[in-house]
């Protein structure tokens, strides 16, 4: 056996990280419900290979670099660090997207807000030429990058322009990174909500996927250690304490800047949605539909303006 390989074949890599993973807990409770996935995934990242190659490899030693890395990695994901933060990586919408603790995790429950509003495009390109959509609070940049490929696919993109704001610089050049990884041509600003598109052409579909957990969730949530940035989860500000100051302060902007016949299409937590509801109705928005999560929870709304 060469000097530079460690004593560890990937099978046995496996079993160490399953082991680690299985036994470790946090503040809260256990660490993860899958430990054999976890450490799957951050072996997989660490080879440059996928999972079936794990399966059907078992017997080929690791070299001692990489035997190294991986039990640090695994002790990373003891502290709470997420799988997607350590490998640099999560799949949403069949796609790949650059993570790092600047922006939130993709959620697959997100994908019902890429769907939706996915649908309501279609139609209104049957009775527009062009489109303008904004993507509000953009993070990762997945959503507005899911929809464009999506668009993409339709060869329908020449007819839509898409815009995108976060109030987070770190946030704005991952998404950056997503895009261009994607091949997307769409613009990218800075600043709080819907400010910096003050110069912008009127939208014709707003999306948002804001923050919009109450603070005291958001402390039991990071008390894992997941390392998700709060500024993305928080969505208290101007005394509230339901999750919902930040959607509010929103809602009548976006009223505003609408075309007559926009959509809106927000995220929002099962908690707080009906408070969302009742806030859009009071702003003057009309045919206010509500989709339900994978677990049956309300989670996307969709209003029209007149």
């Amino acid at each position: 056996q060469n000097r530079n390989m460690s004593k560890l074949t990937i099978y046995e890599a496996r079993q160490f990280g399953f082991q680690i993973l299985s036994q470790a807990v946090t503040q809260v409770g256990p660490l993860t419900s899958t430990p054999r996935l976890d450490s799957d995934c951050i072996l997989a990242a660490l080879l440059n290979a996928d999972k079936t190659f794990l399966l059907t490899h078992g017997e080929l030693f690791l070299s001692e670099q990489q035997e190294k890395d991986f039990k640090k990695l695994i002790h990373q994901r003891t502290s709470g660090l997420s799988v997607a933060y350590i490998t640099g990586y999560k799949e949403f919408y069949g796609r790949d997207f650059f993570v790092t603790p600047s922006v939130l995790i993709p959620k697959p429950d997100t994908e019902i807000l890429v769907e939706k509003s996915f649908e309501k495009i279609i139609t209104l390109l049957d009775k527009k030429e062009s489109l303008v959509i904004y993507d509000v609070c953009t993070g990762s940049g997945c959503i507005a990058i899911s929809l464009y490929k999506e668009l993409e696919n339709k060869k329908l993109i020449h007819r839509c322009k898409i815009l995108c704001s976060d109030i987070s610089p770190e946030a704005l050049k991952i998404a950056e990174y997503n895009s261009k990884k994607h091949g997307c041509s769409m613009e990218f600003l800075c600043g709080d909500l819907l400010e910096p598109f003050r110069s912008n052409p009127e939208p014709d579909v707003i999306i948002s996927n804001p923050p919009y957990v109450p603070l005291n969730v958001c402390n039991e949530l990071l008390a894992d250690g997941r390392n998700e940035p709060i500024l993305a989860l928080n969505g208290d500000c101007e005394g509230s304490s339901d999750g919902t100051g930040l959607i509010k302060r929103m809602i009548g902007p976006c009223y505003k800047l609408l075309h007559h016949d926009g959509f809106i299409f927000l995220e929002t937590g099962e908690y707080n949605s009906d408070t969302v509801k009742e806030y859009l109705l009071e702003q003057n928005f009309k045919d206010i539909q509500v989709y339900n999560d994978l677990e049956g929870m309300p989670r996307v709304l969709e209003a029209r303006k007149e």
